[in-house]
């Protein structure tokens, strides 16, 4: 039996004793079994790459998270902008745009390590489409839902799919990637990557969303600062979990559309 295909309870009675004739082994198997000590048992434990649910994994995975730290005045800074936004840019486009564009500036000032996180890898690619429409049934059910305990709320939606006939289709849908690709830098990256560190991989997603959704309060109606929450939430856990922030966008704009440009 390979160790790599025991289940842990195998694993325990060796551990306890249980045992075979090494002599009969050697004879008939032609096999020399070695020793299953506690420090072979973590040997072999860390060359097993196993499928894992938890946002970083591995040593090496909060090694990398971990490697930024957001000054706290960053976030107070990007929540505040995007709430005085309305009153200073009236247009939304635009005013996303000014707004992302001046916080991504501020952290090339500050040398965050952008070039990491917009590394490319070809992963990264399926794993932002899957995101996506893993985000796209589970809104189905979640606007079911809200269409039935709080009918007044989704009502208000209406004003958002309107954002998409402001402009012409071609310059939204630009405008519409920027967008994203800035906002992810700002607050998957940024924000919620420089969390890690002080609050954990679950804390720093948890208070990435919040920052997310409440910064939202002053851009549209109140179903915005919901949506704001929960696909803020996913998106920031998919940046914990990959730091990629192609994988981020991919699914952010795949998302965007749909919601802005596809709904009725």
């Amino acid at each position: 039996m390979c160790i790599r295909d025991s289940t842990p309870t195998q694993l325990g009675m060796l551990i306890d004793g249980l045992f075979g004739e090494h002599p009969q082994a050697r004879e008939h198997l032609g096999f020399a079994p070695r020793a299953l000590t506690a420090r072979r048992i973590q040997e072999v434990a860390r060359e097993i790459d196993a499928p894992s649910v938890r946002l970083l994994p591995s040593d090496a995975d909060r090694q990398d998270a971990q490697r930024w730290s957001v000054p706290l005045w960053f976030p107070v800074l990007a929540v505040t902008a995007l709430l005085l936004g309305p009153s200073l840019i009236e247009d939304l486009w635009l005013r996303m745009l000014a707004i992302e564009a001046g916080l991504v500036a501020g952290l090339l000032a500050a040398r965050a390590p952008l070039r990491s996180w917009m590394r490319v890898r070809g992963k990264d690619l399926g794993a932002g489409i899957a995101a996506a429409l893993v985000m796209i049934v589970g809104a189905l059910g979640v606007t079911a839902g809200l269409r039935a305990v709080a009918p007044d709320l989704m009502a208000s939606a209406s004003e958002v799919y309107s954002w998409a006939t402001t402009w012409p289709l071609a310059a939204t849908g630009l405008m519409l990637i920027l967008i994203a690709g800035a906002e992810d830098l700002v607050w998957r990256f940024a924000i919620t990557l420089g969390l890690v560190r002080r609050l954990g991989p679950a804390g720093a997603v948890f208070v990435g969303a919040v920052a997310f959704a409440i910064a939202h309060a002053t851009t549209g109606p109140p179903i915005l600062v919901v949506a704001a929450l929960l696909a803020g939430a996913l998106w920031s856990a998919l940046a914990v979990r990959t730091r990629s922030w192609l994988a981020v966008v991919v699914c952010h704009v795949l998302w965007d559309a749909s919601v802005v440009m596809l709904a009725p």
